[in-house]
């Protein structure tokens, strides 16, 4: 009879264990991804996404002709867009040559797509997906950064810190309008301003980009 009680107890245990293993999540170790192991990863996540991607980058490039790793990882965030997935992206105001084209494709696809301020430097490369994984590392989204740099992603199966990391993107200061004039407008910059040693000249020695891409 002890026999019996036992044997049952033992099942019902491994019944009870069974059943929290199946009612708890697995979460995936961390990993640390390198080069095009980073890019396949995160295109592979972007595709599954299923209810929001925040992206903070100190820039991201778009390679002209339309094809590339990089390229491939902003059509991932545009499709995940149009099956309902929240999408939010905050780019380096510094770097508005660089994130031109990205930032241009992102907000004509009605993507919320920002700027932060010039009271800091956003010098983050990070990535939170369904606030559940999150890509934290040296990787700006580029060609040279995929195929030619050595650079490392910190990559986590974690809610706590993805959920850590979209609030903490979220409080980062924004410019909310469209920062660039369209290309078809312009504005005229006088002969004076240009040859001025206080001025133009100072901006050129300057190589004050920045500035002149809002003329």
């Amino acid at each position: 009879m002890r026999r019996v009680t036992l044997r049952s107890a033992s099942l019902r245990l491994t019944f009870i264990v069974c059943l929290l293993i199946v009612s708890f999540p697995f979460y995936a170790s961390a990993d640390v991804l390198f080069g095009k192991s980073y890019h396949e990863t995160v295109h592979t996540y972007l595709r599954e996404a299923d209810t929001s991607i925040t992206v903070a980058m100190y820039f991201i490039i778009l390679e002209p002709e339309g094809a590339g790793p990089i390229n491939e990882l902003v059509d991932d965030i545009i499709d995940a867009h149009n099956r309902g997935v929240q999408v939010k992206v905050v780019l380096e105001d510094s770097k508005l040559k660089e994130n031109r084209l990205a930032y241009e494709k992102l907000r004509e696809n009605n993507i919320a797509v920002y700027f932060d301020t010039p009271e800091h430097l956003l010098h983050i490369k990070g990535v939170a997906i369904d606030d559940r994984y999150i890509f934290l590392g040296s990787a700006n989204w580029s060609k040279a950064a995929i195929q030619d740099n050595y650079e490392a992603t910190y990559f986590e199966d974690s809610p706590q810190d993805a959920l850590a990391f979209k609030k903490y993107v979220d409080n980062i200061p924004v410019q909310e309008n469209d920062i660039f004039l369209p290309q078809t407008k312009g504005v005229s910059i006088s002969k004076d301003f240009l040859l001025s040693p206080e001025l133009g000249r100072k901006l050129l020695k300057a190589q004050a980009d920045k500035q002149f891409d809002l003329y």
